[in-house]
């Protein structure tokens, strides 16, 4: 794939996620399909590098072409472009708001991506291949990779914009978790070699073998 966009559809460029829930979903009150089920909705926060122009820009027309797309539906008047609610947010015009207060989002550009009923293929990279992750834990807020997306256009009671679909997430590499939790396995890094040992080898006084 590539950060080239194809009408509302994209591919970002390396960045990070956060507040990911893309294998266990949440649910809202206001949201039941034709039955009075909840919905599961599954979402992500993508954060970008402001350095990021070319993404930047290939962001800003598909979120043109899904607007394009609403005024054709009848959902906007083709003048109501600047006045719709917009996906994208910048990070340092939050921080000095006092929107946001994590420094994470200093110097970028994000925004949030969602899907429903389904949850969205989370893959890796792998030796140059791309594989399905299939341990929830590999993949977390904090992570760094790339997010495949699509543009598309609302319009509800007391809102209506362009809002982003979650097509898919691709795991480039480990970051610094935003849960707070721990990397176990960074962790434990330290520690491979004690696995070759056996208790003739052992020496210590952290404990004993079992």
């Amino acid at each position: 794939m590539t950060e080239k966009q194809n009408n509302t559809v994209f591919t970002t460029c390396p960045g990070i996620f956060s507040y990911a829930r893309v294998s266990e979903p949440r649910f809202e009150d206001n949201r039941v399909d034709e039955d009075g089920n909840p919905v599961p909705i599954y979402s992500t926060m993508f954060l970008f590098d402001k350095k990021e122009k070319a993404f930047k820009k290939a962001f800003d027309a598909a979120v043109k072409a899904a607007f394009d797309k609403g005024v054709k539906a009848g959902k906007f008047n083709a003048k109501a472009f600047a006045t719709v609610k917009k996906p994208l947010r910048d990070g340092d015009a939050e921080l000095e708001s006092g929107q946001q207060e994590n420094e994470i989002y200093k110097g970028r550009y994000f925004f949030n991506a969602v899907t429903t009923k389904e949850p969205p293929k989370v893959m890796k990279a792998v030796g140059g291949q791309i594989v399905p992750i299939d341990s929830s834990d590999e993949f977390y807020s904090g992570c760094i990779g790339r997010l495949l997306g699509s543009c598309y256009a609302f319009k509800v009671p007391t809102s209506r914009g362009i809002a982003v679909g979650l097509n898919g997430c691709l795991k480039l590499k480990d970051g610094e978790r935003l849960d707070g939790r721990p990397n176990v396995q960074s962790a434990f890094d330290q520690f491979a070699a004690e696995g070759e040992l056996d208790e003739s080898e052992y020496e210590g006084d952290s404990g004993d073998f079992v």
